[in-house]
């Protein structure tokens, strides 16, 4: 849910074949006109000098432009600093400088134990709505690097405080999604959409959609609406953090989830029929 620079036909020198899905939606979103209350600075952090500098400067550039960087791997017009903000390095947005300390890890829903570069490949199959990239291919050897460079002098095995997602605080009551659909209109269409198909905004920034073929499949971990309240919670409205209070961030969240996204890949193109 980062806010991030629209993309263009060249960056820094660089000339690039733009994904057709991630440009239709680019099309889509051109012209609708916002404030600069949504809007966020993109400056690219000091880099290490040498090869390695530069493989991590690339790491950078694909993880905060990912539908041009890694078209390839990409079905939707999203990045991966979208949900990791400040290009993964903020606290309480599930940083990779906290996650790069306690991989390898057990994950639950695929029942094994997983690698740091597994666990992004699954990110471009159900975030990115996407194709696995190859472990050995040159967007996830970027990526890693970056992510390693990240968590520089951090220690190995200890989950750092303002890693993954805070917790929600209990509630008195389940999550509404009506109620999130008011909130919703009130405290994020105006920089998602109306219909959440995200929005160009001022200085060639555009927020990115919350549901629709543009966003993120079922499967994904922002799927998971108690997983997104945490996120929301925490990070929005965008410079707001912790303004709504844990029922809010569970009733908006109960409301996007509800919303039509691709389903998840490994259940069928009929699975949001059985949620």
């Amino acid at each position: 849910m980062r806010l991030r620079p629209a993309s263009s036909g060249a960056f820094g020198g660089w000339t690039f074949m733009v994904n057709p899905l991630a440009m239709l939606a680019c099309l889509a979103w051109a012209g609708i006109a916002a404030g600069t209350a949504c809007a966020a600075a993109r400056t690219p952090p000091d880099f290490p000098p040498g090869q390695y500098g530069a493989l991590v400067r690339q790491g950078w550039q694909i993880f905060t432009e990912t539908p041009v960087r890694a078209n390839q791997f990409v079905g939707n017009g999203l990045s991966c600093s979208d949900c990791h903000l400040d290009a993964g390095t903020r606290d309480n947005a599930a940083p990779l400088w906290g996650a790069v300390p306690v991989y390898p890890r057990y994950q639950a829903k695929s029942r094994q134990v997983v690698t740091l570069a597994q666990r992004m490949q699954q990110c471009f199959e159900f975030s990115e709505r996407g194709w696995v990239p190859p472990l050995d291919s040159e967007p996830m050897l970027a990526l890693i690097a970056y992510a390693h460079w990240t968590a520089r002098g951090r220690p190995i095995g200890v989950l750092p405080a303002g890693a993954g997602l805070p917790t929600l605080p209990d509630t008195a009551q389940g999550a509404d999604p009506v109620a999130g659909q008011a909130l919703y209109a009130s405290r994020c269409a105006s920089c998602h959409g109306e219909h959440g198909q995200g929005r160009a905004l001022a200085q060639g920034l555009f927020a990115p959609p919350l549901w629709g073929l543009a966003s993120y499949a079922q499967g994904a971990g922002m799927s998971v609406a108690a997983t997104a309240a945490r996120f929301i919670w925490a990070n929005m409205p965008l410079g707001q953090p912790f303004s709504l209070s844990p029922q809010q961030a569970k009733d908006v969240a109960a409301y996007i989830d509800i919303q039509y996204r691709a389903p998840d890949p490994r259940k069928g193109a009929l699975a949001w029929l059985v949620r």
